[in-house]
């Protein structure tokens, strides 16, 4: 590559070389996929594919304890009973991102802050059903040690503050 020469001096310049070739830096990366903006959106962009199918079932694996079925029932992925079966309703990927905010706030409220949670698609194509299963890496648990409280009032003593629950809901 032949660098660009300066004006004034007629020498090579390399700082406008490095400034001719960013553009085709981002240019190549971008054709290789590797922009790390396209991996964030990953599932999502994956679950566009199904737009419309019908869900045949969702599976959670990796939860602690019994927290699954508690899951289970607020999110609307799973379905719902009706008289004599359950209804599964068709699947958008709005649905999904729903869901996942759901699972990160129920797993927050009863410890898991930095659960990670990846969502696998598992077509039936011949019947246009999607089955979805949710990998959660739940992590350690968070637990409050010590709470300190800063900032009242000097006339008010911790005595006479009522007090607070610290268990989960």
């Amino acid at each position: 590559m032949r660098l660009p020469r300066c004006e004034h001096c007629r020498r090579p310049h390399p700082a406008r070389a490095r400034r001719a070739a960013l553009p085709a830096l981002l240019l190549l990366g971008v054709l290789l996929g590797v922009s790390p903006i396209s991996r964030a959106q990953s599932p999502l962009v994956e679950a566009s594919r199904y737009k419309g199918w019908r869900t045949a079932g969702l599976e959670i694996r990796g939860l602690p304890g019994d927290l699954t079925s508690e899951l289970k029932k607020g999110m609307t992925l799973s379905g719902r009973f009706r008289i004599y079966r359950r209804v599964r309703p068709n699947f958008y990927p709005d649905l999904l991102a729903e869901d996942l905010r759901r699972v990160r706030l129920f797993l927050a409220r009863r410890g898991y802050p930095y659960a990670r949670i990846t969502p696998r698609f598992l077509p039936e194509r011949d019947r246009r059903r999607l089955r979805i299963a949710l990998d959660v890496a739940a992590g350690q648990p968070v637990r409050v040690a010590t709470l300190e409280i800063a900032g009242l009032p000097a006339r008010r003593s911790a005595g006479t503050l009522p007090p607070l629950p610290l268990h989960p809901e």
